[in-house]
């Protein structure tokens, strides 16, 4: 990073950032968002990230402050991605408090009707239900949701009030915004009529990788899988093939619907019939990395799958993308709770079984108890005659249980030190997750994250 800066990038990429900026832009305006510096001839740069819409965990939130950084110093454009053609849990948190000596988490979920469709075409939640939510969670509410159309924009729009109290406030640019540029439709254009050289070196790229991941695109005599999602308005996304079964090829989904190429543009949310071409998580950074930033920041997932991207971009198109580079942190929280190792818990389990048989080792008991109950342990095995042997096996039992009667508190303490021990096990596995919510954490430790990316 010391040695890179961003190259100029082409006349071609230029008009198409400026294309994806003025989407943003819009939208940004409709939603209260910040919006993007325009793009000059002095400082045509883009250093972006991305993530799904969600409250996700400061090991996430580090590439924004990555993003910013890095604009900064190169006189940039930052940008976050939303990607909002995926499907997944939106409102679900867990949230750890103590109780007692016990770290207690909670899995609190606010549901939407539609589960199973993307996040960028499904309708955003009642505003004030999710306000409510948040309190209840103990995380910041936030007003002013009332122009989010989505449940993508309604989730991106809580997440950027959090992050603009963290100093991690940027643009943010939608998939869906990409599904609009003219970039993404001349790429449908080529991969339409390249399908088979296209997706057989996608898929040799992904056979190159195999820890990545990623799922090979199936390919049949004249069905063709493309990189691309079929969206509907409160419908599951469906695949997206090339049918090359006659002269011209066209594009139709996993049921053999023709997909007009002329609907495929752009997102109408108030007519259910259309159609929306989306581009899959290659595509999506192909696409960005080769026209729309000159630095793409991923996490550990993302730094992965994305070495198949570089592989089959440049078998197919024969072209280099702009680097990668990646961040992803480590923050924990500061709860006040014991904590235990697994030895600790395996030495407290023994004590507690080997007690009420060796109290006299552990305390100070009648003398001649403790000696009776030696001298029939030692002479136990003297003969083998059964009734004295079994005399005497009683007798020791009966001191065992004279000795639990008169000290009862060693017996109450060794429990209470296993169910600590148990609890503290526990409780340390649950202090070593590094997935919580950014916004539970206390902001001096984000600030630390900050700060550390940043110098």
């Amino acid at each position: 990073m010391s040695q890179w800066a961003p190259s100029t990038p082409s006349l071609v990429a230029v008009a198409a950032r400026r294309e994806l900026l003025d989407l943003a832009a819009r939208r940004a305006d409709r939603l209260g968002l910040v919006k993007p510096g325009g793009l000059t001839d002095t400082s045509p740069g883009i250093v972006a990230t991305g993530h799904q819409a969600y409250p996700w965990h400061p090991g996430i939130l580090v590439k924004d402050f990555a993003a910013l950084a890095a604009a900064g110093q190169h006189q940039a454009t930052p940008l976050h991605l939303v990607v909002d053609q995926d499907q997944h849990p939106v409102w679900q948190i867990d949230q750890p408090t103590v109780t007692g000596q016990r770290i207690v988490v909670d899995q609190l979920r606010l549901t939407s009707p539609h589960p199973d469709v993307p996040t960028g075409f499904q309708a955003p939640l009642d505003p004030e239900s999710l306000r409510r939510w948040l309190g209840e969670a103990g995380l910041p509410v936030v007003r002013g949701l009332g122009e989010a159309q989505t449940l993508a924009e309604q989730a991106s729009v809580v997440l950027d009030r959090w992050r603009a109290s963290v100093g991690a406030r940027l643009p943010l640019v939608f998939a869906s915004d990409l599904a609009l540029t003219t970039a993404f439709r001349d790429l449908i254009v080529s991969l339409l009529n390249e399908a088979e050289p296209a997706v057989r070196s996608y898929n040799r790229a992904v056979a190159a990788l195999p820890g990545a991941g990623v799922r090979p695109l199936t390919i049949s005599r004249e069905w063709v899988e493309l990189p691309l999602w079929a969206c509907r308005w409160q419908q599951p996304r469906r695949r997206v093939y090339a049918d090359l079964g006659d002269r011209v090829p066209i594009l139709v989904d996993e049921a053999g619907t023709p997909l007009p190429f002329e609907q495929a543009g752009a997102a109408r949310i108030d007519s259910p019939g259309d159609v929306t071409l989306m581009p899959r998580a290659l595509l999506m950074t192909a696409l960005m990395r080769f026209l729309f930033c000159d630095l793409f920041i991923h996490g550990t997932g993302g730094e992965i799958y994305d070495r198949v991207t570089e592989r089959w971009w440049r078998d197919w198109r024969g072209e280099a993308l702009s680097p990668i580079a990646m961040v992803t942190a480590d923050a924990y929280l500061d709860l006040d709770a014991p904590t235990a190792t697994r030895m600790d818990l395996q030495r407290a389990v023994w004590y507690e079984h080997h007690l009420p048989f060796n109290i006299d080792r552990f305390a100070r008991v009648d003398p001649e108890l403790a000696l009776e109950k030696r001298s029939l342990i030692q002479h136990m095995d003297d003969d083998r005659d059964e009734v004295r042997r079994a005399n005497a096996f009683r007798r020791i039992h009966d001191i065992n249980r004279s000795l639990i009667e008169s000290y009862p508190q060693l017996i109450l303490d060794a429990q209470n030190n296993r169910r600590l021990a148990q609890a503290g096990v526990q409780n340390a596995a649950v202090l070593a997750r590094r997935d919580w919510c950014f916004a539970l954490y206390r902001p001096e430790a984000i600030a630390e994250l900050r700060n550390g990316i940043r110098d």
